[in-house]
């Protein structure tokens, strides 16, 4: 089972979400949160860190787990953890991996295409 980590960057009670680029080899086209999946030799708190700088330039300090979601992909299962964060520095700058941002509240994630573990992440817990 391929592991995906993503975070929950939230800054006055709304959580930034990132467009996947069209050229995206998986999910191309949706909102997503930041994060990746951990490189060999990297902590799971290590490699969560390093994907949301490389993503979005911004510092982050991981709180807690919050969910773990599983859910299937072209015939194989994923199991994301996703994490609650805060922002210690940076400015927000996109890699070539997006092509938009957004600072959305939960109802707002709602109504957007976005990635199918966020469907199950039930935002409205969070």
């Amino acid at each position: 089972m391929k592991l995906v980590q993503k975070v929950l960057v939230k800054y006055k009670n709304k959580f930034l979400i990132l467009l996947k680029s069209p050229n995206s080899k998986n999910f191309p086209n949706l909102w997503d949160f930041p994060g990746g999946k951990p490189k060999e030799g990297e902590s799971l708190l290590q490699s969560l860190t390093r994907e949301v700088f490389e993503e979005t330039g911004l510092k982050i300090k991981i709180y807690k787990l919050i969910r773990n979601i599983k859910i299937k992909f072209k015939g194989k299962s994923r199991l994301y953890k996703i994490y609650s964060s805060k922002i210690i520095s940076g400015k927000l700058k996109l890699s070539e991996e997006h092509t938009k941002f957004k600072w959305v509240t939960k109802k707002e994630i709602a109504k957007l295409n976005i990635h199918p573990f966020m469907e199950k992440l039930q935002m409205i817990k969070i």
